[in-house]
């Protein structure tokens, strides 16, 4: 595997995790700091911390500090077009009706086309991992 694919993997990984998607469309927005991070996530610092590391090595997201605040953003314009991508892709497959569901053996692929409104119907709109 060529060295720019591995970063790509890499960079999934990374996409991988809703919370971490979750944080990403946050830092859309701005700059914030970790409470505020907990707080609109109703995730534990804890956990919030972890995936901010993640997403740093990942070099997804910087941080500096602003006074005894450490402040955190999207670590590039890139980062925001790939995001808005994302969302438009999810866009174009609920409208082609499909959904994913995650299961025991992994995603799962509903086509509501051929099954009709199913457990995938209420599932959250683009952009709110």
């Amino acid at each position: 595997m060529s060295e720019q694919r591995a970063d790509c993997s890499d960079i999934c990984f990374a996409l991988s995790d809703r919370t971490r998607l979750q944080i990403l469309f946050l830092l859309e927005d701005g700059e914030l700091d970790v409470g505020h991070i907990v707080e609109r996530t109703g995730k534990p610092q804890s956990l919030i911390s972890h995936h901010l590391k993640i997403l740093r090595d990942a070099n997804l997201v910087e941080n500096h500090y602003l006074g005894k605040s450490i402040m955190y953003g999207l670590a590039d314009p890139s980062v925001k077009d790939f995001l808005e991508s994302l969302k438009k892709l999810a866009d174009y497959l609920a409208k082609l009706g499909l959904c994913f569901e995650r299961g025991r053996k992994g995603v799962i692929v509903l086509d509501r086309r051929v099954s009709g409104p199913g457990p995938c119907a209420e599932s959250e709109p683009a952009g709110k991992a």
